[in-house]
């Protein structure tokens, strides 16, 4: 049987962890939204990474974030902005911006994701803890549609 002190100290713990990883990047957290941004460079035109992005095959393997949006802004090649249709229990959204690289390199994607509310910052926190933070799902997402556009595929860990 696990001691109730073991278990409150654990809670204080994880809480302590969370509030010690929020400081460290308040930048991106105010007090009623959590947002990221993070940009990549693709070696590829806009209007196929478009399509690429759009490819109802391709965005589960590379998106990690929530898929049951409902789009804002759609302009081809140039900008992608959506909300979560999920407002609960934290309502968000994000956006993906297409511009040309410098010196003729490619694309470069530009990646936002936020969370919206009251509870918003400590929902960032706690994701951050997990792995699921708005920065980090923002990353992973990037390097995972790179991989796809320019080598086909997006690499998987082998784990042994």
């Amino acid at each position: 049987m696990i001691d109730k002190r073991a278990t409150v100290a654990l809670g204080i713990g994880a809480l302590g962890l969370a509030v010690a990883t929020l400081s460290r990047k308040g930048a991106d957290i105010a007090s009623t939204r959590a947002r990221a941004s993070r940009t990549v460079t693709v070696r590829a035109e806009p209007g196929p990474l478009d399509e690429l992005w759009r490819a109802s095959g391709s965005l589960p393997e590379v998106f990690r974030g929530d898929r049951d949006v409902e789009l804002v802004v759609d302009e081809p090649a140039k900008l992608l902005e959506w909300r979560n249709r999920r407002r609960k229990p934290y309502p968000g959204g994000g956006s993906l911006t297409f511009a040309p690289a410098p010196g003729g390199r490619g694309t470069e994607l530009r990646l936002s994701l936020h969370l919206d509310g009251a509870g918003a910052r400590a929902a960032a926190a706690f994701q951050r803890l997990y792995g699921a933070s708005p920065a980090q799902v923002a990353m992973e997402s990037l390097r995972a549609f790179k991989a796809l556009a320019e080598a086909g595929e997006v690499p998987k860990a082998v784990r042994a």
